[in-house]
Parts: C-alpha cells; sequence; structure tokens
C-alpha cells in the first residue's frame, strides 16, 4: 500500500475510533476505557512515525516556505493532541472533564487530518519518488513505535 493510501486508512480509523468514544454514555466507562486504549495504539504510533519519519523525509526535500510550514504546524498539531490525550487520560473515562476532552482531541485531530491530506500530501507528491516504498518504511517505523508504547 502507498504512503498516501496506508496515511488515510490510519486517519480513517483513528476519526471512527473517536466518534464511538465522543458518542459514548457515561455509563459505558468499561467501553470507553477498551477504545480509549485502542485509540492510544492507533493515534501515538502513528503521530511518532509520521514525525520521525514522514515528516523528516518530506522536510529535507522541500525548499518552498509554505510548504514547510505546514508541515512543522502538522507537527506542533500532533503535540496539542497528545497533550488533549495527556488530560483526558489523566481525568479518567467517569471524569465529567473527559468527554469535554475528547470532542476537543477530535476537533484537533480532524483539523490536522484536512491539512495533512491536503497540504502536506500535495507537498509530499512533489518529493516522494515511490509511494509504495515509502508505505513499507512508514509501517515499519509505526510498528517499531507500537512496541514502546
Amino acid at each position: 500500500m502507498d504512503i498516501f493510501e496506508m496515511l488515510k486508512k490510519d486517519h480513517r480509523k483513528v476519526l471512527e475510533i473517536l466518534e464511538k468514544l465522543e458518542t459514548s454514555s457515561d455509563r459505558a466507562s468499561k467501553t470507553r476505557q477498551k477504545q480509549f486504549t485502542q485509540l492510544r495504539q492507533e493515534l501515538l504510533p502513528h503521530m511518532a512515525a509520521e514525525e520521525n519519519y514522514f515528516y523528516p523525509y518530506v522536510l529535507d526535500r522541500l525548499s518552498d516556505k509554505e510548504q514547510r510550514r505546514a508541515l512543522f504546524e502538522g507537527i506542533e498539531e500532533h503535540r496539542a493532541a497528545r497533550s488533549v490525550l495527556t488530560d483526558s487520560e489523566d481525568a479518567g473515562v467517569s471524569d465529567e472533564r473527559w468527554q469535554p476532552d475528547i470532542a476537543v482531541l477530535k476537533e484537533l485531530i480532524a483539523h490536522h487530518i484536512d491539512e495533512e491530506e491536503s497540504e502536506i500530501f500535495d507537498a509530499a507528491r512533489e518529493v516522494i519518488e515511490d509511494p509504495e516504498e515509502m508505505g513499507e518504511k512508514f509501517m515499519s517505523h509505526k510498528k517499531e513505535q507500537a512496541i514502546s508504547v
């Protein structure tokens, strides 16, 4: 699978989990915890692989200031998402702050995905010669990150 298909697949999976979490009832704490764990297992390795492999690869080959700025914004959006993820984890799925944290996280992630799949993908397509090979390498990086999560 090429890098762009792979990233889109990951994005859809994360958004699907966030949708379930956002609409879950307060009484579904076991289900929430299971889905939250699944979200962390999908999201954290994905973001780490983007930050440690995909973004540096693209940045090293881009000279356009605006395109580079979009990638740096993507990295900052990851940091913001990690912060909200940590806040929601610290609060716990039964805390009244948890649902608003998840709503904010979903907004952050959805915004990030929209920009990544347009601006960043457009820039990346200009510099990635073999999207299939890049997809394989991305998957390797993601698996390495999953072990440490």
